[in-house]
């Protein structure tokens, strides 16, 4: 370890040799013979800290501060970090393993020893808990006797519900809207709904690998499952005309409005449309002409899925020329702090996998203030039909500067999971965080997917051919957020 690995052969010393945790030069030298081979081939030196007072580990500490390696820090540098941080005091040994576990695969040598990043670092610190976990169980049904599913396609707190009683609970009302029904197999003529639930929190911080802690997101309501829903879920009444009874939309994000209603966007438009309370269409939005999907020179809505009643049915072509792709429409809706303004976001395209490890599933922030130079696309050039601004292979265009982005929370992290029982990767049971075939909201989205499932008022039985039951799971994390900012 003490020799250079670029030269085998030289007798320099590598930088390994003047961390603390390495042993000294005479008992490595000691231990060779005239050969510098080890005379025992079995030995293994010891490597860990000198034992020193806390009075000289502060002094090197301190002294560590006086070095700039140009944003890359050595590990003692990275352990005062941790100390000066103002939560110090309050980390447990779940926090330092949690630390331990994100800087592992963080460390680089250059042949003078470790350094890391230090934003590396500072991410780390900051890392989010996950604090809480809960579960819908595959066979639930909400008041119309079907299947309740696929509600994590879009969910919205009830922020004046949200209260914190004096054992450390919370308590509030979370609302969420499914998808398009039951379509592994086929589509159906599923009437969106959105559901009501009442929740109860209790956060486990201290629930650790060796005692994991189980469900603790609950809620008293009578029905089959942890976290069950409440029965007031009102149906979305999409009337358009007397010819056509219902509008049939793929519903992906939810904001709920000041008047008690909800503005739901759609993959399928893609649109945003308006309901009230009682879920009567008031209003839509359309959204520029480059957004509309067309074919044969024409709109057209179709997602190529045939229905389930005529799996012989075909879209031709099968893709769109111009517009959203297949059934990628408005997939994520937020509203501004002050409730003025919408915000909707695209769906990307993105493919399925065998494994059951994933490899990218994160919660990411992006600045759309304008500060960071973004460029404004809106034009009548890349609004109307064919707009575009990038090449058909997405390339983007020369002259636009995409948004900035961060990565906020990262929900693949086993340390995390595995407090809660669950995991990321192997064995397909019930703790595997089932990936949904949507990206995660912190409550992720089954597609219905249940060996004991009704539709259709509960008149219509079916068996997903999957074999398998998805529960619907919910995480909840402990995050910081910066002083100034004001979530909505």
């Amino acid at each position: 370890m003490v020799q250079r690995a670029v030269n085998q052969n030289s007798s320099e010393l590598s930088g390994h040799a003047l961390m603390m945790t390495c042993p000294s030069h005479n008992t490595i030298v000691n231990s060779l013979d005239n050969k510098g081979m080890p005379v025992d081939k079995d030995a293994r030196f010891a490597h860990e800290m000198p034992n020193l007072p806390n009075a000289d580990l502060n002094a090197m500490m301190i002294a560590s501060s006086n070095l700039d390696l140009n944003g890359e820090i050595t590990p003692v540098m990275a352990l005062k970090m941790i100390r000066d941080d103002k939560r110090y005091p309050m980390m447990t040994m779940t926090h330092f393993e949690s630390l331990k576990e994100k800087l592992k695969t963080r460390s680089r040598c250059y042949g003078f020893g470790a350094v890391l990043e230090e934003f590396e670092v500072l991410d780390a610190i900051e890392a989010q808990e996950l604090a809480g976990y809960g579960f819908v169980a595959s066979e639930a049904r909400d008041k119309f006797g079907d299947t309740l599913g696929g509600y994590g396609s879009s969910i919205a707190i009830d922020r004046k519900s949200w209260t914190k009683i004096r054992s450390g609970t919370y308590t509030g009302t979370l609302y969420a809207i499914p998808d398009r029904g039951w379509n592994t197999e086929g589509t159906l003529n599923y009437q969106n709904r959105v559901h009501k639930f009442g929740i109860t929190l209790t956060p486990q911080l201290n629930a650790t690998l060796a005692n994991p802690s189980g469900p603790n997101r609950n809620s008293n309501t009578r029905t089959p499952s942890s976290l069950p829903a409440s029965m007031a879920s009102p149906r979305l009444d999409l009337t358009q005309t007397a010819r056509v009874k219902r509008i049939p939309i793929d519903s992906g994000g939810l904001v709920l409005a000041p008047d008690g209603g909800f503005w739901v966007s759609d993959e399928y438009g893609p649109y945003i449309y308006k309901f009230s309370a009682s879920g009567k269409m008031q209003q839509a939005i359309m959204p520029p002409m480059a957004y509309i999907p067309h074919r044969n020179s024409s709109t057209s809505f179709s997602a190529d899925s045939p229905p389930i009643y005529d799996p012989s049915e075909v879209i031709i072509p099968a893709d769109t020329v111009t517009g959203r792709d297949n059934n990628q429409g408005l997939e994520g809706l937020t509203v501004s702090s002050d409730g003025k303004t919408l915000y909707a976001l695209m769906y990307g395209a993105g493919h399925g996998q065998s494994s059951s490890l994933s490899v990218y599933r994160h919660a990411d922030i992006f600045d759309i203030s304008g500060s960071s130079g973004t460029t404004d696309i809106m034009s009548n050039a890349n609004d109307g039909v064919n707009g575009s601004i990038a090449s058909a292979t997405g390339v983007l265009d020369a002259d636009v500067k995409a948004t900035e982005y961060c990565t906020f929370l990262n929900y693949n992290v086993n340390s995390q999971l595995g407090r809660f029982r669950l995991h990321n990767g192997g064995a397909q049971d019930q703790y595997l965080l089932n990936e949904g075939g949507r990206v995660w909201r912190c409550l992720s989205d089954d597609d219905f997917i249940t060996q004991n499932g009704l539709l259709n008022f509960g008149q219509y039985p079916y068996k997903d051919a999957s074999r398998f039951n998805l529960d619907d799971q919910a995480l909840v994390f402990q995050v910081q957020l910066p002083k100034s900012s004001n979530p909505s």
